[in-house]
């Protein structure tokens, strides 16, 4: 019997440390997450599940002196009755005509209230802050994406340039989604770009949007235009909710190895796009010939999992991508716009 208890201790022993040394192993698993950890999730296509509010459309080019129109959309990933927000904008460039509600709380009939917000300019900064509507019907939320508000602006006549649009937290006016008990959830946000120019960028060569998985790296392949194209910059589709982009692209001849053109990244500056390069010098890419391209992207960029890519202006082709954590892939092309313009 004194045997039989000796065991039992024994073997209770053995089961709590093992259970021991498992909860610490799961604390230290817990505790060591790192950018490497979450840029592995964005590599497995896994998103961040929260609810998106975004400019729309997210880039807009548009000629001085005309008016036109964004929409702040909302992406529920749950059930919601309250939006508040703030906007900053470059006023020497933009002008506020008017804030409307749009259709996301109406969706289902429900009666709704709005405040358009109040107009504040400082200097060249404006701010139209504390723009707030909410789902005043008992008992009613939403969870369909919808519009939020839609923002009328006109463009300067004499000014042109870049503003950013872009959700800002004034406190105590914080940007702000709530459910339908007035708590706040998680929220992603999506700014938006307006250039305001004399002349309309053209477009000469444009892979389209992408998707994930994504990972920062290193892009290596070849590019054939099936005309000829001048070309002044680069722009880089961005995943939702990150900020890809191009930091450094080059362009050799394929058959001499000649440097052909090369531009750098010029981060993230007030009033500018992140998504583009510029290159100090428009170039020329000739129909038929091919041209050796690299190039090295940040953040989360939009991809296409293939090894080429046809449109109307030419091939792409992927011949090698090294992603930050030294992973080799063939069939991974970035998003990616080739445009032209003179005076953006």
């Amino acid at each position: 019997m004194k045997h039989r208890k000796h065991l039992f201790l024994a073997l209770l022993f053995v089961i709590l440390t093992t259970l021991i040394v498992c909860i610490f192993m799961a604390m230290g698993m817990m505790s060591t997450a790192t950018d490497t950890d979450i840029a592995m999730a964005m590599d497995t296509g896994t998103a961040p599940q929260t609810t998106i509010v975004r400019i729309s459309p997210q880039t807009l080019n548009i000629r001085s002196g005309h008016s036109f129109s964004v929409n702040i959309t909302v992406e529920p990933n749950t059930p919601i009755a309250g939006v508040q927000l703030n906007l900053l904008f470059n006023c020497s460039l933009l002008t506020v005509n008017s804030v409307t509600e749009g259709n996301l709380f109406k969706q289902a009939g429900a009666s709704t209230y709005f405040n358009p917000g109040t107009i504040v300019i400082n200097n060249s900064i404006g701010t139209i802050k504390h723009v707030h509507g909410c789902i005043i019907t008992a008992g009613e939320n939403v969870s369909t994406p919808g519009t939020f508000a839609i923002i009328n602006f006109s463009a300067s006549n004499i000014t042109t340039g870049t503003s950013l649009l872009s959700f800002v937290d004034l406190p105590p006016i914080h940007v702000k989604v709530t459910d339908p008990e007035g708590e706040p959830i998680p929220i992603s946000i999506e700014n938006g770009t307006i250039r305001v120019v004399n002349e309309m960028p053209i477009t000469v060569f444009d892979t389209h949007y992408g998707g994930y998985p994504s990972i920062m790296g290193t892009h290596f392949g070849n590019f054939t235009p099936f005309h000829n194209l001048t070309v002044s910059r680069l722009y880089t589709y961005s995943c939702p909710g990150t900020s890809g982009h191009s930091e450094h692209i080059v362009f050799y001849d394929y058959e001499n190895d000649e440097k052909i053109a090369e531009a750098n990244w010029s981060g993230y500056q007030p009033f500018t796009d992140y998504h583009y390069i510029i290159f100090d010098t428009p170039f020329e890419l000739y129909a038929g010939k091919t041209y050796r391209y690299q190039i090295k992207t940040g953040s989360y960029p939009q991809i296409h999992h293939n090894q080429s890519i046809v449109t109307p202006d030419g091939i792409l082709t992927c011949t090698k991508f090294i992603d930050t954590n030294g992973k080799v892939y063939n069939d991974w092309i970035p998003a990616i716009r080739l445009e032209y313009c003179a005076k953006c």
